[in-house]
Formats: structure tokens, C-alpha cells, sequence
């Protein structure tokens, strides 16, 4: 199973935006769904600032990033942001 999951999404195609995808509004979306499904509390801490620290890890995971996935567009926006 794990083989096949990983030679299919060796087959998808390179993603190309036309517009940057909002990074950090994306992370605090996620974290708004976890709060709804009860994973989030106020004790995890501050939404911003985890959403901070994510969009953090991936610009600093930037050169595994475009090889492996071709997300150039969206590092170029996360730069924006920081």
C-alpha cells in the first residue's frame, strides 16, 4: 500500500498558482478546524503565533520543499509574510 501511494503521487503533475496561497491564513484555518473538532485549546497556545512558527518551519524547509513537492509560488509568498 505504502508503495503504491508513494509511485501515485510520484505521477501528479507539478501545481503552478496563479495567485500565492495565503500560508499563515491556511495554518490558522486548520487550527480553527481543530479547535472545532476539540484538538485546539487555548493551552496549546496562541493560534498566531503557532501559525507563525509553521510558516517559520516551511521557509526554513524551503529547498526540500521545491524539490520534493515544486512549491515555489507558495515559497515565494511565505517570504512575503515574514
Amino acid at each position: 500500500m505504502y508503495q503504491q501511494t508513494l509511485r501515485r503521487f510520484g505521477r501528479f503533475n507539478a501545481m503552478s498558482l496563479t495567485n500565492p496561497a495565503p500560508i499563515q491564513d491556511l495554518v490558522l484555518l486548520a487550527l480553527d478546524e481543530e479547535e472545532r473538532l476539540g484538538r485546539w485549546t487555548e493551552a496549546d497556545g496562541s493560534k498566531d503565533e503557532i501559525a507563525k512558527l509553521n510558516t517559520q518551519i516551511l521557509l526554513s524547509k524551503a529547498d526540500m520543499l521545491r524539490e520534493y513537492f515544486v512549491f515555489d509560488r507558495i515559497l515565494q509568498e511565505i517570504k512575503g509574510v515574514l
